[in-house]
């Protein structure tokens, strides 16, 4: 596991801090104090401003929903939903969460959209749909649309229209559709995720790209350097529901996923990604979106040894 941070000093750890922690059954919430659980550990997804946890647990006869307030993990929203569903992603302002049939191989997919309140969309779409994002209005979810569907290797990123709960290509940033063919196909591994609120752009860090093109690739050519790259951002932009990607140079993504990690600065000027494996820093422009430098990590600091008495 690799954490990282855009700023230089980071603010020191508070003694009530809560962590949440990635478990084999889950996420979980724990007190940084006593190492207690506050929030068990099961399937569950976290709102972008780490205000909130949504829960999900099968019953056997339905999906219970709950809503945790961090970092005390107090329910104080829930309900139960019919059919076996995962909880998947929380809109921006945390009102709505989407659920997903359980992850697998699978020819069509059923995706629910509840609130407070309980269901209020419901869509079984033809093909392996992974939710990926709400758009800021909460009209349309990004979803990972898995391909071939029974025996996926690899997957596109596409929109479901809630209103009209059908699929949607995405836009280029010159707002026109994508056209047919020029889609992005990944193949890579998805590694991690982080939501500038002030641009409303969602980046997410992906490493080891065999043989990946970017849309802008498909429109115009391959570029000469595009086989040397293993790691990219993948910005999704979630007003304007364009897509583009931000090569990062070697050696990001040529060694082990668990290595890599990503994160924007408190002022939200820099996005920052780390290969801990090789030590290396890439800095990035979320505004311009490219790769504004990259450097060595310095080393660590050592403790001076304990002299003898």
């Amino acid at each position: 596991m690799s954490l990282a941070a855009c700023d230089e000093r980071p603010a020191p750890a508070a003694a009530s801090d809560r962590l949440i922690v990635e478990t084999t059954d889950g996420l979980a919430v724990v007190d940084s104090t006593t190492g207690r659980a506050t929030v068990p550990a099961g399937p569950s997804v976290v709102t972008g401003d780490w205000t909130r946890l949504v829960r999900t647990d099968w019953t056997g006869k339905g999906t219970r929903l709950a809503t945790h307030e961090l970092p005390g993990g107090e329910v104080v929203a829930g309900g139960t939903l019919r059919d076996r569903l995962e909880a998947r992603v929380v809109s921006p302002d945390g009102r709505l969460v989407a659920l997903a049939s359980p992850k697998g191989p699978r020819s069509r997919t059923t995706v629910v959209v509840a609130d407070s309140s309980g269901e209020r969309v419901r869509v079984d779409l033809p093909g392996n749909l992974e939710p990926e994002a709400f758009d800021a209005t909460g009209q349309f979810l990004f979803v990972l649309d898995y391909l071939p569907p029974t025996a996926p290797d690899r997957y596109r990123v596409r929109a479901i229209d809630l209103g009209a709960r059908a699929l949607q290509p995405l836009l280029t940033r010159t707002k026109s559709v994508v056209p047919a063919g020029a889609e992005e196909e990944m193949r890579g591994q998805g590694r991690q995720s982080v939501y500038d609120p002030v641009r409303g752009q969602l980046f997410t860090l992906y490493t080891h790209q065999p043989d990946h093109l970017h849309t802008r690739d498909l429109l115009a050519g391959a570029r000469d350097s595009a086989p040397h790259v293993h790691a990219f951002v993948h910005t999704l932009h979630l007003t304007e529901r364009w897509a583009y990607c931000i090569d990062l140079p070697e050696p990001f993504g040529a060694r082990a996923a668990e290595g890599h990690a990503i994160a924007l600065s408190e002022s939200g000027n820099r996005l920052c990604v780390v290969d801990a494996t090789t030590a290396t820093l890439a800095t990035i422009d979320p505004t311009a979106l490219n790769v504004v430098s990259v450097r060595p990590l310095p080393a660590p600091s050592t403790p001076a040894p304990p002299q003898p008495c």
